[in-house]
C-alpha cells in the first residue's frame, strides 16, 4: 500500500461515512473481503494470455450471481507466469476504478494498527486495452430542496445551456447519446408529468469562471459540468451537502435504473432526475493524468468483482 501519487491514482473524491463503515468492519473482522479494481495499460496484453491459458482448465469457482453475470475464479500457479506477470507490471502505474473508500480504508487501518499484513490489499488488475470493460453513467436524483421549481430551473439553464424538451424517454436518451458523440455537454432532466428535456452546455467559458482553479479534462467532464453549474449554482447543493447526503441519490446505469428513476418523481419521493452520459476512458486518463480527482459517483464499471469470492486475513 502507498499514498496516491505517481504509481497508484484515484480518478473519484470519496465521501467519509463509506470509509468509517469499512474502517469499523475491518477492525471487527480483521480481514478484507472487497477487492480494489484497477485499471493499467499493457498493449502487449501479457497477462492476457496467461490468463487464457488458465481459464482452459477448471474452475475454483464457478457460479451465476442474482444479476446473471457468471463469476470464475482461477488460480495461476506457474512460476514463469507469475514471475512473467510481475515483470509485466514492475515499471507500471495503476487508476483505481471501483473500491476508492476501501483503498483509503486499507491505508488508515494499516496506518493505525502497523500490522505488516495490512501492508497490502487485495487487487483486482484490468488492462484498458481489451473489450470487455465497460463504464456505465451514474445518473443523479434531487430530492430534499425546499424551493424546487422546475420552471426557475429551466430559466436558469437557458443562460449557460440550449434546453430541450423532448416528446419521450427514449427520444431524451438517443439526443443524450447523439450530443456526447458531437462532443458536447449533455443532461437529461426529469420533474414529472412526462416532461422530459436536454441540456446541452453552449456558453464553456462558464466553467472557466465556476472551475478557475481545475484543469481543462476536469472542467470538460459532463459531470463537473453538472455538479458546478446545475447542482451548485442553480440549486444551491454545494460540495458541503453532496458529501452529507441529503439532496442527492447517485444510480448506478443497470438494468431498469432510468424507469425507477423516473417512477421515483412520479411518485415524489425525489424532485428532479438527471440523467448522464458515460465517462470516456480517455476522458478518465487525461484526468487522473493532472492528478485530479472527477466528482464523487462519476463512473460505473462493468462488470463488478463479487464481494467476498477471495478474503484476505489480516
Amino acid at each position: 500500500l502507498e499514498e496516491f501519487g505517481k504509481t497508484v491514482r484515484g480518478h473519484e473524491e470519496t465521501l467519509n461515512s463509506p470509509k468509517i463503515d469499512r474502517l469499523n468492519l475491518t477492525r471487527a473482522t480483521a480481514a478484507q473481503f472487497g477487492l480494489v479494481f484497477c485499471l493499467y495499460e499493457d498493449e502487449q496484453k501479457i497477462a492476457e494470455k496467461i490468463i487464457e491459458a488458465t481459464a482452459a482448465q477448471d474452475a475454483l469457482v464457478d457460479f451465476v450471481d442474482e444479476q446473471g453475470v457468471r463469476h470464475r475464479l482461477f488460480a495461476i500457479t506457474g512460476k514463469d507466469d507469475i514471475a512473467a506477470i510481475a515483470k509485466m507490471t514492475t515499471d507500471k502505474s495503476c487508476i483505481i476504478a471501483d473500491g476508492h473508500h476501501r483503498y483509503e480504508t486499507a491505508l488508515a487501518y494499516y496506518k493505525e494498527t502497523a500490522n505488516p499484513k495490512a501492508a497490502y490489499q487485495m487487487i483486482a488488475f484490468a488492462n484498458t486495452h481489451q473489450d470487455g470493460l465497460v463504464i456505465l453513467a451514474t445518473h443523479r436524483l434531487v430530492g430534499n430542496l425546499e424551493s424546487f421549481d422546475i420552471r426557475k430551473l429551466l430559466a436558469g439553464l437557458k443562460e449557460n445551456f440550449e434546453v430541450t424538451e423532448m416528446e419521450s424517454k427514449q427520444k431524451m436518451l438517443t439526443q443524450m447519446k447523439a450530443e456526447q458523440a458531437n462532443d458536447k455537454n449533455a443532461f437529461g432532466i426529469y420533474s414529472g408529468r412526462n416532461a422530459y428535456y436536454v441540456a446541452v452546455l453552449e456558453n464553456k467559458q462558464a466553467m472557466d469562471s465556476a472551475a478557475a482553479e481545475k484543469s481543462s479534462p476536469w472542467k470538460s467532464l459532463d459531470v463537473s459540468v453538472l455538479h458546478k453549474l446545475i447542482l451548485e449554482e442553480l440549486l444551491g447543493i454545494d460540495e458541503r451537502k453532496l458529501a452529507a447526503g441529503s439532496n442527492v441519490e447517485y444510480i448506478k446505469d443497470t438494468d431498469n435504473a432510468i424507469d425507477e428513476s423516473i417512477a421515483r418523481v412520479d411518485e415524489r419521493c425525489k424532485q428532479a432526475a438527471f440523467f448522464m452520459n458515460p465517462v470516456k476512458m480517455q476522458q478518465l486518463r487525461m484526468v487522473t493524468g493532472t492528478g485530479e480527482k472527477m466528482p464523487q459517483k462519476s463512473t460505473y464499471f462493468y462488470p463488478k468483482m463479487y464481494t467476498g469470492l477471495t478474503i484476505n486475513k489480516l
